[in-house]
């Protein structure tokens, strides 16, 4: 399905393979603009349905029926392949402190790293995307971060990913 409220930017990085999705899985990019994200997909082979811009902005890259490359290996609820029944938000976000960055939003220390802060009109609008996703797809139930799926391997969103200000779609207990 397409969302009529994203910038339509198709990726040739996906299968044409129809899926059901049941779980949402929220990304941060390591970039701090759109360009750069969407630069590294296309340089990776990789594409996810949404990019959510810290203004705000969201741009589709796959229909939600169809199956993106963002999870890698993963595994919820003992189902592996997570790419085969899920929607992936890559939320524009340098994540941790790696080298000099303009990131206007801030840092804050957690875990003996600094991570960049998440700005409200991103959640904004991410909230917005997940009660659409909600609508259209029923049986979408969960929401889960990529180290919940890959936790030997991942760490977005990030310990200060903001969860409780996220509303209309059930947790996944994990």
């Amino acid at each position: 399905m397409i969302y009529k409220n994203a910038q339509q930017k198709p990726t040739v990085h996906h299968p044409n393979i129809k899926i059901d999705p049941k779980v949402v899985v929220l990304h941060y990019t390591e970039t701090v603009s759109v360009f750069e994200t969407l630069r590294a997909l296309d340089t990776r082979k990789l594409s996810a349905h949404f990019v959510l811009n810290h203004s705000g902005s969201i741009i589709q890259l796959v229909d939600t029926e169809k199956k993106a490359w963002h999870a890698g290996p993963s595994c919820f609820r003992n189902r592996k392949n997570v790419n085969d029944f899920s929607i992936g938000i890559e939320l524009v976000n340098p994540g941790f402190y790696k080298k000099k960055s303009f990131w206007r939003y801030g840092w804050s220390v957690r875990a003996g790293r600094e991570w960049a802060n998440w700005p409200s009109q991103q959640i904004k609008s991410l909230n917005e995307l997940l009660s659409w996703i909600r609508s259209q797809h029923p049986n979408c139930k969960s929401i889960v971060g990529h180290d919940m799926i890959a936790p030997a391997r991942k760490v977005d969103p990030g310990p200060l990913f903001p969860w409780s200000k996220l509303n209309d779609i059930r947790f996944s207990n994990y």
